[in-house]
């Protein structure tokens, strides 16, 4: 199986074209045309590592407040799934999980995103919402303090101010009618279920779907 070591600067674009596709055709409940627009990126593991482009010395303690789900969602909703690092297109990462869910062998997934155990494109699309100003730095966790972020760029992000973070390696090309896939969440979540979960569960993505305001 294909072993990346690194994101090059069409990462985003081409593992966000291909999952596109792949929900399309789980829409349409054929399973055999997903795998078949799946496996450009089939069976690849990260076995990169991501460092961390500069941090901010914290100014005192202070104790980092959770971000709510329902907080999470709307931040992602509102900057239109787009990573406010690079720009990027975005996809949550309970939308990755449920791919995964169907296509555990072509996309493998790890809850901790353990090396030579996930799929790169955890690192690549998987949306996060973090803090503008580091909790650290004595941020909140309201909504005005969030931003979405991809997972790599928020690593090499560390504590820094995300004005000032400027991802360069991952720019893509932009797309307004993107959704983050979740147009297609609740039907990709339906084939999981029928064919028995390979990482997760119904409740785990009905409470995501649930903060993005839709069913399933």
């Amino acid at each position: 199986m294909p072993d990346v070591l690194t994101l090059d600067g069409a990462a985003v674009d081409r593992y966000a074209d291909v999952l596109a596709v792949v929900a399309a055709a789980l829409v349409d409940d054929d399973l055999a045309l997903a795998r078949l627009r799946v496996s450009p990126i089939a069976g690849e593991r990260w076995l990169g590592k991501v460092s961390l482009a500069g941090a901010q010395q914290p100014d005192g303690v202070h104790k980092r407040v959770p971000i709510k789900e329902r907080d999470r969602a709307q931040t992602l909703v509102r900057e239109g799934f787009r990573c406010g690092a690079c720009g990027g297109r975005a996809v949550p990462r309970g939308v990755l999980v449920a791919l995964s869910d169907v296509l555990p062998e072509e996309l493998p997934y790890q809850q901790h995103y353990k090396r030579g155990e996930i799929h790169p494109v955890y690192w690549a699309l998987a949306a996060e919402a973090d803090h503008v100003v580091p909790s650290s730095s004595g941020g909140s966790s309201e909504p005005a303090n969030l931003r979405t972020i991809h997972a790599f760029c928020n690593t090499q992000r560390g504590n820094a101010l995300l004005e000032a973070h400027q991802m360069n390696t991952l720019a893509t090309s932009a797309d307004p009618r993107w959704d983050g896939l979740i147009g297609a969440y609740p039907q990709i979540v339906a084939v999981a279920a029928a064919r028995g979960f390979a990482y997760s569960s119904a409740q785990y993505h009905h409470a995501r779907m649930r903060a993005f305001g839709i069913s399933g």
